[in-house]
């Protein structure tokens, strides 16, 4: 948390960039999650929220950038990012320490209510990297579910049946707990009548990126 931008390339290894710290290494960090990316375009949200920029502080990510969000990435998915190839593992799924550095409680709760959640890289091939960089699309998983999808299902809508079945397509690529309460939650509901999406507040709507 707090991090702070640097000029220049940075080395991009296994698990992470040269130089980031990270005080809870079980509970976040490890080859899945060596880079946090968060979109620069959900600041303006943030401020219109809560009113005031989170924009220095920032919100845990590694990477901040844009045209490049939860929306359109897929677990799976391979970038290259300088001289760095990544790959697209799992949307974030903030914890309460996110509010910790911004001094609100419950900043975890709405960021992952939104799917303005960030997502996590893994590094398949150390290098370089610095700020303007191009981020080049190298290979598409074939599933074609985003890392907001994932999101939504796993911790929004958790009793969508047919989201419930279109996340277990990108199974192979998922952390395994994750599968295994989607699974779970599946056999669940199948002898209930079919649901569709939760019906949530249209300020905390994940389908809505405004």
């Amino acid at each position: 948390m707090g991090k702070r931008l640097r000029g220049g390339p940075v080395w991009l290894g296994e698990l992470g960039f040269d130089g980031d710290q990270q005080a809870d290494r079980k509970n976040h960090g490890g080859p899945a999650k060596a880079v946090l990316v968060y979109p620069a375009e959900h600041y303006p949200f943030w401020l219109g929220r809560y009113g005031f920029s989170f924009d220095d502080r920032g919100l845990g990510e590694n990477l901040r950038t844009r045209g490049w969000d939860e929306t359109t990435v897929h677990p799976g998915d391979r970038f290259r990012i300088g001289e760095a190839l990544v790959r697209v593992t799992a949307p974030r799924r903030p914890c309460y320490k996110l509010g910790l550095n911004q001094g609100i409680k419950d900043l975890a709760v709405h960021v992952q209510a939104t799917g303005r959640t960030g997502f996590y890289l893994a590094v398949e091939g150390p290098g370089f990297v610095e700020v303007g960089v191009a981020i080049e699309l190298v290979e598409a998983a074939a599933h074609g579910v985003s890392a907001f999808e994932v999101n939504r299902v796993l911790n929004i809508d958790k009793f969508d049946q047919s989201g419930i079945e279109r996340v277990l397509t990108a199974a192979d690529y998922l952390p395994g707990p994750w599968v295994e309460k989607l699974l779970g939650r599946r056999a669940s509901t199948r002898d209930e009548p079919p649901r569709g999406p939760a019906s949530l507040a249209a300020e905390d709507d994940p389908r809505l990126f405004g």
